[in-house]
């Protein structure tokens, strides 16, 4: 596993070419590094990493019912099931549990590149893929492209669980405040796939345009729910408890899974870190599939995530 180190005078992010993954974060606080980004001690760790851990997850992020997409009524994609009947983060050894080749890299980014035959995991191809991290002062920036011969579906996503105050301080990923400008959610089955009905936010205990402490939430140690962005854009914000630190996260897409964590075990702790990860949004046969998922011969994808740190005190 290759390590590059990406630096600013704000902050430092340490990318592996094991999974794409980010595997340290630190920002300068006051003069001290602190570590927002849960990670193994020991490299071999990622090997036997079921959580995604800072991973590029894809090359489809979230669940697809039974693995099985229908494609404008016409083509249909068998992918393979790997969460029980149905397909979730790329099947698997996905995106996490790749080595990606280094494209290119200098002080301010580094591109990752994977090729996968026609068929890999039930994905047609071939299919180029692509991921750029670019370190911009205070600002990282997560490119990923997708290039097919043939007609297939994409939607790669960051999986990094983000604790602000510290993934060493004594604090639970819980202990941070969430501004979201997300309007809705979807309500999910048992099997964390969407009936195709949507609640407002508040219904998760969350609100609109308003800071709220995850802590003061009934049920955020279980929060695992898809926001839906209503604007031209998605922003999210954590804030670190004191308030010292915040995380703003934008992107190209349409949503983002906020999970808190719930699943985490052993050598972490539950809801130590607290994932946004932006996406399309699992697909059932009741959601349908989402059309910009669709990559088509001759038509790059791209979609974009901007992680932005801000060490201004705030009062939410």
């Amino acid at each position: 596993m290759r390590i590059h180190t990406l630096t600013s005078p704000v902050m430092s992010v340490s990318i592996s070419d094991f999974g794409a993954r980010i595997v340290n974060w630190n920002v300068n606080v006051n003069g001290q590094d602190r570590p927002i980004v849960l990670g193994y001690a020991n490299t071999p760790q990622y090997a036997q990493d079921p959580y995604y851990l800072g991973a590029v997850a894809g090359p489809y992020a979230n669940r697809i019912e039974q693995g099985h997409v229908s494609i404008k009524g016409e083509q249909a994609i068998r992918l393979t099931q790997n969460d029980g009947r149905h397909h979730l983060h790329g099947g698997n050894e996905a995106f996490d549990q790749q080595v990606w080749t280094v494209a290119s890299a200098d002080a301010e980014h580094i591109t990752f590149q994977l090729v996968k035959a026609d068929g890999w995991n039930g994905y047609p191809g071939p299919c180029d893929y692509s991921v750029t991290y670019r370190l911009q002062h205070n600002q990282l920036h997560l490119v990923m492209r997708v290039n097919a011969q043939k007609i297939t579906i994409a939607g790669p996503t960051g999986h990094s669980y983000f604790n602000l105050n510290g993934v060493d301080s004594n604090f639970s990923g819980l202990a941070q405040w969430l501004h979201t400008n997300a309007t809705h959610h979807q309500l999910l089955n048992a099997e964390s796939l969407p009936s195709g009905d949507k609640y407002t936010i508040e219904n998760l205990g969350l609100a609109a345009g308003r800071c709220v402490y995850l802590a003061d939430i009934e049920g955020a140690e279980s929060l695992d729910a898809n926001v839906v962005f209503s604007g031209e854009s998605q922003v999210s914000t954590l804030w670190s408890k004191a308030k010292d630190l915040s995380l703003t996260v934008t992107s190209t897409y349409p949503a983002a899974q906020l999970y808190s964590g719930k699943y985490l075990d052993k050598p972490f702790t539950v809801n130590q870190g607290v994932c946004i990860e932006p996406h399309f949004g699992a697909i059932s046969e009741a959601s349908g599939p989402h059309f910009n998922a669709i990559v088509t011969p001759g038509h790059e994808q791209t979609n974009a995530i901007t992680y932005t740190i801000s060490t201004e005190t705030f009062a939410p």
